[in-house]
């Protein structure tokens, strides 16, 4: 039997094989890619007065008492926990069109841990709005 006739197909067969591997794995990084910028363009970064959601926790890792804060539209709601940690509170608020912050739902109006959040978020939009300012 001729060497060529077991050769070449084995050759061939190979060839194609490397080649198929290949072209599966071109197309999984392809696919890969694309969905990575699918999910960029989908998920932009909500905001709530001009900061960030981003922002937004970094206040909240720094305010004593606050669990969480989630952006709803033009709403906020902030999560904290009660003195004792037992309990947890949430309050609303929102800006009006003058740009005031309001409480539209708050079990404790003027309580101490949504006042110190609401001090160190208006210092950050004020902060924000200068550092914008300078850019311009």
């Amino acid at each position: 039997m001729k060497k060529s006739k077991i050769l070449i197909p084995l050759v061939v067969t190979t060839v194609l094989g490397y080649l198929g591997i290949k072209w599966q794995n071109s197309r999984k990084v392809v696919s890969d890619i694309a969905k990575g910028t699918a999910d960029a363009t989908i998920h932009k970064e909500k905001s709530f007065g001009g900061l960030s959601l981003s922002v937004i926790n970094t206040i909240i890792e720094n305010t004593p008492r606050a669990v969480k804060a989630v952006i709803d539209g033009d709403t906020l709601e902030y999560f904290y926990s009660s003195n004792s940690g037992k309990h947890v509170y949430s309050s609303k608020m929102s800006f009006d069109s003058e740009g005031k912050l309001n409480y539209t739902d708050s079990p404790f109006p003027g309580g101490t841990a949504p006042s110190i959040f609401v001090s160190n978020l208006l210092n950050a939009r004020k902060e924000n709005k200068e550092n914008l300012g300078d850019r311009h």
